[in-house]
């Protein structure tokens, strides 16, 4: 199906064109996936392969140029002519269900953040622009993004890609991060949007130390509580680790 289509500057659109790539992305999929989610397909570079790997293939595309070939692509596929950060992932209720997606840029973090709130989600291959998705990595020191789904999914680093890779080529390297659910979410999925404005206070200060700043959020007794989760006192945020963040939530909203 794939045709040539020019790509829209507007939308973001980097058409990946190396088969050897297209083939990775599609094969990190498990194959016991039986429903693929594909949020931008495009002219189907990727659509072409992943067809073929599931019982049931969801497609959401805002481009319009694209709706009626993808359309045509099989039986089991469902096409949604619209924009994905308004899209309602929540109507999916097949819990075997994997997102493949070639993001555009400008709204990869956003469209990340809501794919982690859905509950049916197994796992997702996304790219991104290289210096966004290395934050979704585990790192010596952390960060936002990584601390804010780490309580749900491991990541890994699929593979690194030059612009020479797309058509057109960006103007950045790209990465490819797979996300896998967590077997046990380190924390229920109902107190994400909690915990995500407790870890989005905290990294705000990541310069300084957060001992002060912890006060600020109702800690009492900050000097016995970080010697509770081995945290030094001249600790800055960058300087947690998961399971400390997690603790020192749990403490200020579970233990009260």
């Amino acid at each position: 199906m794939v045709k040539k289509y020019l790509a829209n500057k507007d939308l973001g659109q980097h058409f990946l064109k190396n088969p050897v790539t297209i083939k990775k992305i599609c094969e990190s999929v498990p194959k016991t996936i039986s429903h693929i989610l594909e949020v931008g397909p495009g002219p189907g570079v990727l659509t072409e392969t992943l067809k073929n790997q599931c019982s049931q293939l969801t497609l959401i595309e805002t481009d319009e140029r694209f709706i009626s070939d993808l359309k045509n692509l099989g039986n089991h596929i469902e096409v949604f002519h619209q924009d994905a950060l308004k899209f309602d992932f929540e109507k999916f209720t097949d819990e075997n269900s994997w997102i493949v997606s070639n993001l555009p840029y400008n709204i990869s973090v956003p469209l990340t953040m809501n794919f982690i709130k859905s509950s049916f989600i197994e796992g997702m291959t996304l790219m991104y622009q290289k210096e966004v998705g290395e934050k979704f990595l585990e790192k010596d020191k952390t960060n936002l993004l990584y601390m804010s789904l780490a309580p749900y999914f491991e990541t890994k680093k699929l593979m690194t890609l030059k612009p020479g890779a797309f058509l057109p080529p960006p103007e950045v390297d790209s990465i490819v991060i797979v996300f896998n659910k967590r077997k046990e979410p380190l924390l229920a999925l109902n107190e994400l949007e909690r915990y995500k404005s407790f870890v989005r206070s905290t990294y705000s200060v990541k310069r300084k130390q957060i001992k002060k700043h912890m006060k600020t959020l109702g800690f009492e007794n900050i000097e016995l509580i970080f010697e509770k989760f081995e945290i030094s006192l001249t600790a800055r945020a960058e300087n947690l680790k998961l399971n400390q963040i997690i603790s020192l939530y749990k403490e200020l909203y579970h233990g009260r």
